[in-house]
């Protein structure tokens, strides 16, 4: 094992930080109002955000998180999140695994996640300044719950806050839970057909 996977590997096993669950429970509380004027929002900027900025920034400071820096981060997390309140583990890598597999049927796993891979390539190359990421997150946050695939907010809200570190180190770590997950090899080492009911149930 290199060292740069081993890294990978610690990062995507990581304990989310207690301000990324305080605000993603911040979120499951939120009144129904709320959440329709972050939806509103959705995949845009606090600039354009309209009514939903006041009711944003009500979340955060009631979160006790006051860190300009964190905001974009923490913005767009809030904005999508009324569009697939459903909970969810694991980073968005392995969402979007669970998307593909259940498109999949009986297909073998690499036929399945090569299928889904050009959206999930197109959004671990986008940036999080500028709204690219955010549009292309919209995309699939939509997609998981079209398909009843929860996501694990808190994780992702703290993956969102590293998400431009030089490293790549978010970005790994999705790909990783994408393409690597214990128990999708057979003994000869070749993909084997997935049991997508027992991922789901993860």
């Amino acid at each position: 094992m290199t060292l740069e996977t081993a890294k990978a590997k610690r990062w995507q096993a990581r304990e989310v930080p207690v301000d990324a669950t305080s605000f993603a429970n911040s979120l499951k509380k939120a009144s129904r109002g709320d959440l329709t004027q972050l939806k509103r929002a959705a995949g845009g900027t606090i600039a354009t955000s309209g009514n939903a900025m006041t009711t944003f920034y009500a979340l955060f400071k009631k979160s006790k998180i006051w860190a300009p820096y964190k905001e974009d981060a923490y913005f767009l997390a809030a904005t999508l999140f009324p569009l697939n309140p459903i909970p969810g583990h694991g980073n968005f890598g392995k969402t979007m695994r669970r998307i593909a597999l259940l498109d999949a049927g009986g297909k073998k796993a690499a036929d399945a996640l090569k299928a889904r891979a050009r959206k999930l390539s197109a959004l671990l190359d986008s940036r999080l300044k500028g709204g690219e990421l955010a549009f292309r997150l919209r995309q699939c946050v939509k997609l998981a719950a079209s398909k009843k695939v929860g996501i694990d907010w808190a994780r992702l809200i703290d993956d969102l806050l590293h998400w431009d570190l030089p490293s790549r180190s978010v970005q790994r770590a999705w790909a990783r839970s994408y393409y690597l997950v214990e128990g999708t090899m057979s003994q000869q080492g070749e993909p084997g057909k997935v049991d997508i009911e027992s991922e789901n149930e993860e």
